[in-house]
This record gives C-alpha cells, structure tokens and sequence, in this order.
C-alpha cells in the first residue's frame, strides 16, 4: 500500500492490489493518458494534471494545485497518539420481518496507553432472542498506518489504520482493518 498525506493531515490511502509494482502501474498509465488523473466522487469527477517529483504528487486542476507527499509505512511499535485518544464506536441495527439484531463494538483509547474494549450483540425474533458480551483491555501504541493493541485476553493485534472523516456528519473515524468506528464524544475532525 501506498499512503500520501496533504500538509493539512488528509492522508489518502492506495491498495496495490497484489501486484509488486502497482505504484509503477499507476504511473505509466497516468503518463500515457497525459499524466492527468481522473478523481470519481459522489459530486461527480474531475480530470487533474499531475506531476511526481520524489516523494511529492501534485494535483493541479482549475481551483489550485494540491500537494500530497507520500508517508512511508513506519517500522517498530509506535507510539502513544493523543489526538486518537478517546471513545470509539460501531453500531448496527437491523429489522426483518418480526426480528431484530443489534450490534455494537466499543473502545476507549487512553492518553496513557491503555484501552478497554466491550462489545454486544442482540437478537430477538417471535420465537426468543440471544444476547452476547465481550470484553477485553490492555495496552495500544499507533503510527502512521496501524494500530497496535496489546491484549490481555488475544496477545498482540495489528490492526491497519486510517483516519477518516464521516462523509455525512463530518465527526472523525478511525478505520481498523475497513471497519469504521465513529466517536463517540465530541472530536475535532481530522
């Protein structure tokens, strides 16, 4: 994977897709369709010039230029992040035909270097429903593009990581392994 972060801490994120030289790919087809790029969106797409120079990709289109420099994936354990400390969550509600499933999946990041984690998940249909619990704490360290979680109860955990804002509230997220947990307490965005 390649990541790229604006100077403003927008990091954007490109799967190689198993291929040993995806980024090479990527280049060589840009080049030959005149090294511009076409962006897809929800407001639409817009087709930008480029230009690689080093570690710098700029994107150059009728607004402005953009500069985006790329990250390098950071070796050894991290470090503690304060600005990822807090409370985040994922919750999904599901009805169906006389039934319903709720799930929600919790973790508090401490400033110190722990965290807790609690999970829980319900199910109810005309006939009985089932609930289950989980739980679990320890330690956590962060770089650039994973998270680490030192589990009491499952060992070391790496998690790959991406901060993301919501696209329709704007509250940030941290995006483990494709799973988004928004927070839950007020947080400045990304």
């Amino acid at each position: 994977m390649g990541y790229l972060l604006h100077s403003d801490e927008f990091t954007f994120r490109f799967n190689r897709r198993n291929s040993r030289s995806r980024g090479k790919l990527f280049l060589r087809l840009a080049e030959q369709a005149g090294n511009q790029i076409t962006l897809i969106g929800q407001q639409g797409r817009i087709t930008v010039a480029f230009e690689v120079l080093g570690d710098a990709l700029t994107l150059t289109g009728a607004g402005g230029s953009l500069v985006l420099n790329r990250v390098r994936e950071e070796a050894g354990p991290g470090s503690v992040r304060p600005e990822m400390a807090g409370k985040w969550c994922w919750v999904s509600v599901v009805n169906a035909q006389q039934g319903a499933r709720t799930s929600n999946q919790c973790f508090v990041l401490d400033p110190n270097g722990s965290y807790t984690y609690a999970g829980q998940s319900d199910s109810y249909n005309p006939y009985g429903g089932a609930t289950s619990q989980t739980a679990d704490s320890g330690t956590w360290t962060a770089t650039e593009t994973t998270l680490t979680a030192h589990s009491r109860l499952k060992g070391t955990i790496v998690f790959t990581l991406d901060k993301r804002n919501h696209p329709k509230t704007g509250d940030p997220m941290l995006v483990l392994d494709g799973q988004a947990f928004v927070t839950y307490y007020r947080h400045a965005p990304w």
